[in-house]
């Protein structure tokens, strides 16, 4: 399925700036407008979320996606389309799904791809998500820990040292 990557020259200009307001941020919603959880925009007509927050039902399901920090913009549907969704394996690898959206969304609102260093630890990291009761997301302040998990598909992030874990992150949070 062919996305919509915007102009080289709007990617470019991403690149060379850093939006802190993280305009790539969406909230995902069910048919009842029930929030599922965040993703985070990739392609102009992409998201990229995971497979858990679309529930053990049909992945292919219709989706509401909110761009959290454009309020103006009206909720875009989303589906994943076939072979696009890894679901949680008993091992708890995968959990990766990829949205196509119905209609793009503007270029400054692509996440814009930065390479890591070959050894991250340690680097200052921020997460965003939707826990219970806080339907507007909370950014976290963490660092990177090292790769984690089984067959090293995890990041794990710990609270920055000397600061106590945010009250609303639990163990199930996924970011």
């Amino acid at each position: 399925m062919p996305h919509d990557v915007g102009s080289n020259e709007a990617a470019m200009a991403r690149a060379d700036t850093f939006d802190d307001d993280a305009p790539w941020r969406v909230r995902v919603r069910d048919a009842d407008g029930e929030i599922l959880g965040a993703g985070m925009i990739v392609a102009r007509d992409q998201v990229l979320t995971c497979a858990h927050v679309l529930g053990s039902g049909d992945p292919a399901k219709a989706v509401q996606v909110e761009v959290v920090r454009r309020p103006g913009l009206p909720p875009v549907t989303g589906r994943v389309p076939t072979g696009w969704c890894i679901p949680p394996l008993a091992d708890e690898r995968g959990d990766l799904a990829l949205l196509a959206l119905d209609r793009s969304v503007p270029d400054e609102c692509v996440a814009r791809l930065r390479r890591l260093p070959p050894r991250h630890e340690r680097l200052p990291a921020r997460a965003f998500g939707f826990p219970s009761n806080m339907p507007h997301g909370v950014w976290a302040d963490l660092r990177v820990a090292g790769r984690s998990g089984p067959g090293d598909e995890w990041v794990q992030l710990d609270p920055l040292p000397g600061s106590d874990p945010d009250p609303w992150i639990a163990e199930t949070w996924s970011i």
